[in-house]
């Protein structure tokens, strides 16, 4: 018996190769580094690398309205995110 390649197999096997998984994020599938953190969106792995802060620590640091303003995103922002991340 030969082994069959599927596509889902073959893509994922090409993406392992480069350091990289597909996983599901909220309702799509997103390709991220592997071993990275699924819960994280682009934005706040952006915001991670600017204040070399995890972003769990700086969005726990005051009120809703304070972190939205230290971080420069909108208040619903920081209450999905701490919604995300079990903080609330």
């Amino acid at each position: 018996m030969t082994n069959r390649v599927t596509t889902r197999s073959l893509r994922h096997r090409i993406l392992a190769e480069r350091g990289l998984e597909s996983r599901k994020v909220g309702k799509q599938m997103r390709i991220v580094p592997a071993g990275e953190d699924a819960h994280k969106t682009d934005k706040m792995r952006l915001i991670e690398r600017e204040l070399g802060v995890p972003i769990e620590q700086l969005i726990e640091e005051g009120t809703i309205y304070e972190v939205a303003k230290r971080l420069g995103v909108h208040p619903t922002t920081i209450y999905h995110w701490r919604v995300r991340f079990g903080m609330i």
